[in-house]
């Protein structure tokens, strides 16, 4: 009887491990909400856009990327996601990345240092928090933000696959900004950048007469 008890325990802990190591891990993101403010002012910005994007170590894979723009009183939020079952060899990312800009404002890109677990569920650091944007007087500081979050959309989402369509509100202000600047000769790249985006990523353009990208469910 015992050693039957046993053999029973044993298979368990087998079909344990095996839905372990087969099983995708299930991950959970928290609602992200927040406010962005003027950093001289302290006053709300009204119309930022805000974009979260959660991800693995190195951000090769993507588990969610969402977008927004403040309201009225600069406060934005994000509704929670998961569970969503993901395969990866790295730690993911406990704390998403979190780009904000305004047009006339220096673009932000935030991150957190150890802010890689095994933990499930997902919480933005800046939850709760104020967001500071210092306003662009600097014309080369403004110019370097911006394509330092181009850069970040760029190497993050277009190069691993369609992943970009998900945070439009703040690809829309950022390409056209973006385009503004190479056309002053501020900025070195592409006439049209968000062409360009979809060229790198192959996703299907939509149609010229309506040329916001179309918002992709994960």
């Amino acid at each position: 009887m015992a050693c039957s008890r046993w053999r029973l325990v044993r298979w368990v802990v087998v079909l344990l491990l095996v839905y372990w190591i087969l099983v995708p891990k299930a991950y959970y993101g928290a609602r992200a909400y927040g406010r962005v403010v003027d950093a001289t002012t302290k006053q709300p910005i009204a119309g930022a856009a805000v974009a979260l994007v959660w991800g693995n170590a190195g951000m090769d894979q993507i588990l969610h990327a969402a977008s927004t723009h403040t309201d009225a009183s600069g406060h934005y939020e994000l509704a929670a996601w998961g569970p969503k079952r993901f395969w990866t060899n790295k730690p993911t990312l406990q704390r998403p990345d979190v780009w904000v800009f305004k047009p006339g404002y220096i673009a932000r890109d935030l991150q957190k240092p150890d802010q890689w677990d095994w933990v499930n569920v997902r919480e933005s650091f800046w939850n709760g928090r104020d967001i500071e944007l210092t306003p662009g007087t600097d014309a080369a500081d403004y110019a370097r933000m911006i394509n330092h979050v181009a850069s970040g959309i760029f190497s993050n989402l277009v190069g691993t696959g369609c992943d970009w369509l998900l945070i439009p509100e703040l690809v829309d202000v950022i390409c056209a900004e973006t385009d503004r600047l190479v056309s002053e000769g501020l900025l070195k790249g592409p006439e049209d950048t968000r062409a360009s985006w979809y060229d790198s990523s192959g996703c299907p353009q939509p149609d010229p007469a309506n040329r916001q990208p179309e918002r992709r469910s994960r």
